[in-house]
């Protein structure tokens, strides 16, 4: 096939950003979009077609960079476009670019060896033509979900919940598909902007759509069948859509950070056979994790059933876990977790599978810096003076096993067994050596 002239091909992301600050400046400004003589309903039709043209920038450069295989049920989202009117829920096939069209290799012209190469002056145009699509890709992705979250903000009240819902939905997928980190950051940072939207809205309707999100992706991490076949690294993209959302949630945050975050740790555990058989070897007949009184309201098992069990699973909520624990916003929502948190990577150091070890130090790394110390000098302190300033955010372990009491249960026998452990080790090969 002979290629396309790319070279003047639009970067379409200028015009994306253009319509954001003509958006934002009619907000800013003396006047609206509201008092430019403009009637409501035309008005109406305006942001709903300002949103729809933002949301299809996004599916059209996630057909260049996302990284989804077609044939995952994680893709769901992929080919969800937002529609200019409540009743029109799908596009044609040939008004939207198919997604996926890059997802065996990554981002076109991604390879560190491109520019190396000896070629002629037609293939050279032709590569940077590709590298220029890829690279308008990125910013297109950028600039539509600033933008798409400046629209929504902008009249709020005469959007509809239909069109809320599906740029949630995008801002997702967006999240889980991207490697970028600057694609992947706009995203979380429109979601958080569109979910705050959401809360302050009038509508009872439009206020359940973040709780709404964070149920879906919750479903997304704990599906056995949408988890089996996953990449673990888009636990980045899943904790920043977690972030958003909770972020967003109006102070007190008691509704959906705290449900989240106790779903997290019901999942950063193993199977329920497991988890049973270490209480039980440890001496410990009733545990009491913090996260059992909202899986008790919840009317849900306090520990996953054996048959719902996936490994996948586990390690996409540790990960989450572990940017939630670091995640300064919501530091006052995570303390509670934190004692059932460091607990499940514990019980995590002793999994047969690596990426659950590994994951769990992270989270045992985060949990200490979050409620500990940050300072590894504030143990070299000897006087007052120098403790109080090395150790600032230092804690005892009489004030850390007063806010975590059943940590301070569990660990007491888990360091007896270890140690148990660890001397029959040495028994073994001292006979073998004799």
């Amino acid at each position: 096939e002979r290629a396309a002239d790319v070279s003047s091909l639009p970067l379409a992301h200028g015009l994306i950003r253009a319509l954001g600050l003509i958006v934002n400046e009619s907000k800013s400004s003396s006047f609206s979009l509201l008092e430019w003589g403009i009637k409501t309903q035309q008005t109406i039709l305006l942001h709903e077609r300002m949103i729809t043209i933002c949301c299809r920038a996004i599916s059209t450069s996630l057909a260049v960079v996302s990284d989804h295989d077609k044939d995952t049920k994680d893709n769901t989202l992929g080919t969800t476009m937002c529609s200019s009117s409540k009743n029109e829920q799908t596009t044609k096939d040939n008004d939207v670019a198919p997604l996926n069209v890059n997802s065996n290799l990554g981002a076109i012209g991604a390879n560190g060896a491109f520019g190396s190469l000896n070629v002629n002056s037609d293939e050279e145009a032709r590569r940077i033509g590709i590298q220029r699509i890829v690279v308008g890709s990125w910013l297109l992705t950028k600039e539509a979900c600033a933008t798409l979250a400046i629209v929504t903000a902008s009249n709020p009240g005469i959007i509809s919940k239909h069109l809320f819902m599906k740029s949630g939905q995008l801002l997702l997928y967006t999240l889980s598909s991207l490697k970028h980190q600057g694609g992947a950051y706009a995203a979380h940072n429109a979601l958080q902007d569109i979910c705050s939207t959401c809360f302050s809205h009038s509508n009872t309707e439009v206020q359940s759509i973040p709780s709404m999100l964070s149920r879906n992706l919750m479903t997304k991490i704990s599906s056995s069948e949408i988890v089996r076949n996953s990449t673990l690294r888009r636990s980045t993209g899943y904790a920043l859509g977690f972030l958003s959302i909770m972020r967003a949630e109006p102070i007190p945050r008691v509704s959906i950070c705290a449900d989240v975050l106790a779903a997290l740790v019901r999942l950063s555990l193993p199977c329920q056979t497991i988890v049973r058989s270490v209480l039980c070897r440890l001496g410990i007949k009733d545990a009491k994790f913090v996260y059992h009184k909202y899986t008790s309201a919840s009317s849900i098992s306090n520990y996953v059933p054996d048959v719902d069990y996936e490994s996948n699973c586990r390690v996409h909520a540790l990960n989450v876990l572990r940017l939630a624990i670091m995640d300064a916003p919501l530091a006052s929502e995570v303390l509670p977790f934190v004692g059932d948190a460091i607990i499940s990577s514990i019980i995590g150091y002793d999994d047969e599978m690596w990426a659950v070890r590994n994951s769990s130090t992270m989270v045992f790394t985060s949990a200490m810096l979050r409620v500990i110390d940050a300072n590894k000098n504030a143990a070299g302190a000897t006087d007052r003076e120098s403790t109080a300033k090395f150790a600032g955010n230092a804690i005892s372990a009489e004030e850390l096993f007063r806010h975590y009491p059943f940590l301070g249960h569990f660990l007491l026998p888990a360091l007896e067994d270890g140690v148990n452990s660890s001397s029959n080790v040495q028994d073994i090969k001292c006979t073998k050596r004799k």
